[in-house]
C-alpha cells in the first residue's frame, strides 16, 4: 500500500511526479495532507498539458490546498522517444479548466525550480533522506508518478547527473518503490 507508514511509525517520505490535470490535482491534496505521507517535492513532467502548465497546475494546486511550503520542479518539455501529445479536450486549455472554461484555482505567485535539472533535484532529495541525520537516516523515499515517465527515464541515465555512478542501482536502493498511476497507458 503506497500510503502505508513504514513500521517504526514515522512518516513515508514520498516525491511526486506528475502532470497536473484534475487527476493529480487530488493526488496533490491526498499526500500533502495525510498523516502517513510527508510530501518532500513535485516534479512536473509534460504530459495532459506542457510542462509549463503543468509547472503552474502544480503550484497553483500546492498553494490552494495550503501547501506552498512544498518545491515544484519543473521536468522533461517532451516524452523522450515521440513529439508530445496534449489532452486540451480533456482537461482543458490549462490542464486543470473548470467545467465552464478557465483555471479552477488562482495562479499561483511562486515560480517553480529552474535554476537545476529535475532529475538533480529528485536525485538529491532522495540522498537527503537516505542519508539524513538523526530519525531522518536511512529514511527511504517512495517515488509516486502519475504522469508520464519521462523524468524517471532521465532519472535512470547516468549523463544526467552529476557525477559518475550507476544512478539506477543508487536510486534504487534509497526507493521502498516506485508507484505508477497512468489512465492513458498505451493511448497512441
Amino acid at each position: 500500500d503506497a500510503g502505508s507508514p513504514p513500521a517504526s511509525g514515522k512518516k513515508q517520505v514520498v516525491w511526486l511526479d506528475c502532470d497536473p490535470g484534475h487527476d493529480d490535482a487530488m493526488a496533490i491534496l491526498l499526500a500533502g495532507h495525510s498523516k502517513k505521507v510527508d510530501l518532500v517535492g513535485v516534479s512536473t513532467v509534460a504530459g495532459n498539458q506542457s510542462v509549463e502548465k503543468t509547472s503552474n497546475n502544480a503550484l497553483a494546486c500546492l498553494d490552494a490546498f495550503g501547501l506552498s511550503h512544498i518545491p515544484v520542479v519543473k521536468g522533461q518539455p517532451r516524452p523522450l522517444l515521440r513529439s508530445p501529445k496534449f489532452c486540451a479536450f480533456i482537461h482543458g486549455e490549462s490542464g486543470l479548466d473548470s467545467l465552464h472554461g478557465g483555471a479552477i484555482f488562482p495562479e499561483s505567485e511562486r515560480k517553480p525550480l529552474t535554476s537545476r535539472k529535475c532529475v538533480n533535484v529528485i536525485f538529491a532529495a532522495i540522498q537527503k533522506h537516505y542519508k539524513g541525520a538523526g530519525s531522518r537516516r536511512g529514511m527511504v523515499v517512495k517515488l509516486i508518478c502519475t504522469g508520464s515517465l519521462t523524468n524517471v527515464g532521465t532519472l535512470h541515465k547516468s549523463e544526467c547527473l552529476p557525477f559518475h555512478c550507476d544512478p539506477f542501482h543508487d536510486v534504487a536502493l534509497k526507493l521502498t518503490g516506485c508507484f505508477v498511476s497512468s489512465a492513458a497507458y498505451g493511448l497512441p
